[in-house]
């Protein structure tokens, strides 16, 4: 994968998925524009951040797709903050993986999985 920027070490997102279905936005949401910060790795943290179009996309696709997990659905859920108690941690492991596709340098996309848990 080729680094696109140096300044946050962005690189070409094209999709983000989950269970191999798309959250259903062009390429260009996820790109450097503007001196907005674009995709990039920060290897520091642990953290994903998105912009709320993202965010939203993230949400609907969930939502559409797995209702049948604790707190995705509902009047209480993980969009609006609800956090899962130590005893419910197991449950973790029934949520899908992010699956972040890039371009890969030779032009063919590469995905990375990133585990629910």
């Amino acid at each position: 994968i080729n680094i696109t920027k140096q300044r946050w070490y962005n690189m070409p997102l094209l999709d983000i998925k989950f269970n191999g279905t798309s959250i259903g936005l062009p390429a260009s949401s996820y790109w450097f524009d503007n001196d907005a910060v674009g995709t990039f790795i920060d290897s520091g943290t642990s953290v994903m951040l998105f912009s709320p179009v993202i965010y939203s996309a993230i949400q609907s696709v969930w939502q559409s797709n797995f209702c049948h997990l604790p707190h995705v659905c509902g009047t209480s859920t993980i969009f609006d903050g609800v956090c899962y108690t130590s005893k419910e941690a197991p449950l973790l492991q029934q949520f899908p993986d992010f699956e972040f596709v890039f371009q890969g340098a030779d032009g063919s996309d590469a995905s990375l999985f990133v585990p629910a848990k």
